[in-house]
Order: structure tokens, then sequence, then C-alpha cells
């Protein structure tokens, strides 16, 4: 037997062997950035899901004009609580500009929060300024959501 065939077998099995183990390394990869990408948008989307839900009652809550105060507070606050457990993930998991852009939003909302349950109706200046002040930071928020999964045009 001759040894050149024998090195050349060798040769080539461990070619063949280096080459599928790093396509299964980039394939597993790629797969995890998938994943990952993929987990952030349910995230994303099931935040501001909440957000719409919440800014909905709130919403209403701001024209119930015949409610007690302490009822709407507690309402508003009812209301407001589903926010921060889906907020503080998004910050676990988000990348730094949808953090701050998370922030933002929830700061701006926890405003008109506390302006509606302390007694601001609907067609108050007060509200509107608040109300244009969150309209604002939650487009910021979803721009930044879009730019994380690559979906800005």
């Amino acid at each position: 037997m001759e040894w050149t065939a024998l090195v050349s077998t060798l040769v080539g099995g461990g070619i063949a062997t280096l080459s599928a183990g790093s396509l299964e390394f980039w394939r597993s990869k790629r797969q995890r950035v998938d994943q990952s990408t993929e987990n952030r948008r349910v995230l994303y989307g099931s935040y501001l899901a909440v957000l719409s839900e919440t800014r909905h009652t709130l919403g209403s809550l701001a024209r119930a004009r015949d409610m007690q105060s302490a009822e709407r507070a507690a309402a508003v606050w009812d209301a407001y609580v589903q926010c921060i457990s889906r907020r503080y993930e998004v910050e676990i998991t988000a990348p730094t500009q949808v953090v701050a852009a998370t922030e933002n939003t929830h700061h701006a909302f926890r405003d008109l929060c506390v302006a509606v349950a302390d007694g601001v109706t609907n067609d108050s200046d007060t509200y509107a300024q608040l109300r244009q002040a969150y309209k604002e930071a939650h487009a910021l928020l979803r721009r930044a959501m879009r730019s994380d999964l690559g979906a800005e045009f």
C-alpha cells in the first residue's frame, strides 16, 4: 500500500470533518441570532399591545367625568400596572437605544396616568399636552424597535 494514498485519504477526511464542523457552527450561530430576533419581536409586540390597551383604558377614564376621584385613581393604576412587568422584560432583553426609548415612553405615559388619576379630563390643555408628549415618545419607541429588528425602511 502506498503512503500517499493513505495520507491523501486522511487529509481529505480531515478537511471534510473541519468543513462540516465549520458549517454546523455557523448554522447554529445564525439560528441563535434568528431566535433572539424572534424573541424580541414577540416581546416588543406584546409590550406595545399592553401599552395600547392601557392607553385605551386611560382615555376612557379621562372621558368619565361622573366617576369618583378615588375610583378613577384606582382604575388608572390597575390598568397601568400591566405595563410595568413588560417594561422590565424589554429592558433586560433589548439593546440600549430601545431601552432608552422604553424609559422615555414609560415616563411620558406615567405622567399621563398621574394626571388622569388626579382628575384631568380629556378636554383639558394639560391632557392634550401630556397625550402629545406620550405620542411622540411612543413613536420614537416604535422606531427604535423597528430599527433593532431590522425592519427600518
